[in-house]
C-alpha cells in the first residue's frame, strides 16, 4: 500500500471529523499540499501510483477503488467541509481546490481500473452524505440489490449494483462539573446505492413492478365483482354479503379481499408475500363450486303499478361498462315517465243488469288505458 493510498484515508478521517483540533483553514491547507504533491508527479510517476486503483483499508478483499473515484470522494469531503454561502471567506478557496481535484481526476481516465466502475456515473447524495459522516470508515463493493437497505427489491430478482457500506460514529455529551463529558457512544451502520444513475434506474423498475402488481390486484377484484371495482374494503365486504357470502363460512374469502386492499394502501413486499402465499386468489373462490354463495330466497313477485320506477325492465348481463348500463336504465326510466303522464289511474266499473238488478263490477285498470283529453 503506497503513501498516497494511506494519505487518502487519513484526509477522509480528518476532513469528516467536525471535532478535530485542526480547523477549517488547516484542513484546506492539508488538501492543497496533497494536490501540490500530485501535480508535481510526472506522467510515469502518476501512472505508477494511480494505475489499477487503491486498496480499501476497511475491507481489503473488496475491489480496488479507481483513482478517479477516490478523487471524487475527496472532492465531496472538501465540499461538505466548507458550507455554501457568500459569508464564508473560504468559498473561493474551496472552489479552487475542487477545480484542481477535477483536473487530477482527468489524468486517471486513461489508466487501468476495474471496468465495473463507471467513470461517467455520479455518487448519489445519500452515498456522499453517509461516506463523509463515516470519517473514512467505509468501503465500496458490488452486491445484490436486495442486500442494500433501500427497499425490498425481491421482485426484481438478482441484480448486482455498486453499494457503499459504512459505520457512522455517534457521541452524546453532557456538561458535568463544568466540563463537557462523553456519556454515550454508538455506531450507525449504513448502506445503499453508490451510484445515482443505478439508484434511479432500479427505483424506476421497482415502481413499475409495484404498479404492475397493483394493476393485477385491481383486475382480480374487478373480475370478482363482474367488472366493478369497489373503492374500499368496506364497500367490497358489503357487496360480498349482498352476494350471499357468509363471513363465518367463508372467512378466508373476506381475509383475501382485506389483504388485497391493504396491499393497495401499503404496497409493501411483506404484505405482497402474505397475499401470494397465505391467501388464495379471489378468482379461485369464484370458480370453486364448494364455496358458492348461499342462494337467497326468491322475493315475492311484485305487481308493478303505474308508479313503479320502470316497469318490465330486464336486467340482462352485457359487456357494456357500468356507465353505459346506467345510462340505458335511465333512458328506459325517462320513457316510462313520459308514458305515465298520459295515464290516469282510475277505478273502472262495468255497469251490468243481472236478473233485473243493476250491478257495478270493478275492472282491473291495468287492462285499460285512459288518455287525458
Amino acid at each position: 500500500m503506497n503513501k498516497i493510498n494511506i494519505k487518502f484515508y487519513a484526509m477522509f478521517e480528518i476532513l469528516g471529523d467536525s471535532k478535530s483540533k485542526m480547523k477549517e483553514d488547516g484542513k484546506l491547507q492539508m488538501v492543497e499540499e496533497f494536490l501540490n504533491d500530485i501535480e508535481r508527479l510526472s506522467n510515469d510517476e502518476f501512472k505508477e501510483i494511480f494505475d489499477n486503483g487503491f486498496t480499501q483499508i476497511r475491507n481489503r478483499n473488496c475491489p480496488k477503488i479507481p483513482g478517479f473515484l477516490m478523487l471524487d470522494i475527496l472532492s465531496n469531503y472538501v465540499d461538505k467541509l466548507v458550507p455554501n454561502g457568500k459569508g464564508n471567506v473560504n468559498q473561493k478557496r474551496k472552489a479552487n481546490i475542487i477545480k484542481r481535484i477535477k483536473s487530477a481526476k482527468k489524468r486517471t481516465f486513461i489508466l487501468n481500473y476495474d471496468n465495473r466502475f463507471n467513470p461517467t456515473y455520479e455518487l448519489s447524495s445519500e452515498c456522499i452524505q453517509d461516506i463523509v459522516r463515516t470519517k473514512g470508515n467505509f468501503f465500496l463493493d458490488f452486491h445484490d440489490v436486495n442486500e442494500l437497505d433501500e427497499y425490498d427489491y425481491e421482485i426484481l430478482g438478482n441484480r448486482v449494483v455498486l453499494g457503499y457500506f459504512g459505520d457512522i460514529p455517534s457521541e452524546v455529551y453532557e456538561v458535568r462539573n463544568g466540563k463537557l463529558t462523553n456519556v454515550e457512544s454508538s455506531t450507525l451502520h449504513v448502506s445503499g446505492f453508490a451510484y445515482n444513475e443505478e439508484k434511479e434506474k432500479i427505483d424506476e423498475e421497482y415502481m413499475e413492478a409495484i404498479q404492475e402488481y397493483v394493476n393485477d390486484i385491481i383486475d382480480e377484484i374487478g373480475n370478482f365483482f363482474d367488472g366493478y371495482f369497489p373503492k374500499t374494503y368496506e364497500e367490497a365486504r358489503q357487496l360480498l354479503l349482498e352476494k350471499g357470502y357468509d363471513y363465518t363460512k367463508h372467512s378466508e374469502l373476506f381475509d383475501s379481499m382485506k389483504f388485497r386492499y391493504k396491499y393497495l394502501k401499503d404496497r409493501s413486499i411483506k404484505n405482497r408475500n402474505e397475499i401470494e402465499f397465505i391467501h388464495k386468489p379471489l378468482i379461485s373462490f369464484k370458480r370453486n363450486p364448494k364455496i358458492k354463495p348461499t342462494k337467497k330466497q326468491a322475493p315475492t313477485p311484485t305487481k308493478f303499478g303505474v308508479f313503479s320506477r320502470v316497469r318490465n325492465y330486464e336486467f340482462t348481463k352485457t359487456n357494456q361498462s357500468r356507465e353505459e348500463r346506467v345510462k340505458r336504465f335511465d333512458n328506459e326510466r325517462e320513457k316510462q315517465e313520459e308514458r305515465d303522464k298520459e295515464i290516469i289511474d282510475v277505478v273502472i266499473y262495468q255497469r251490468r243488469v243481472v236478473n233485473g238488478k243493476e250491478e257495478l263490477n270493478k275492472l282491473d285498470n291495468n287492462d285499460y288505458k285512459v288518455v287525458r283529453r
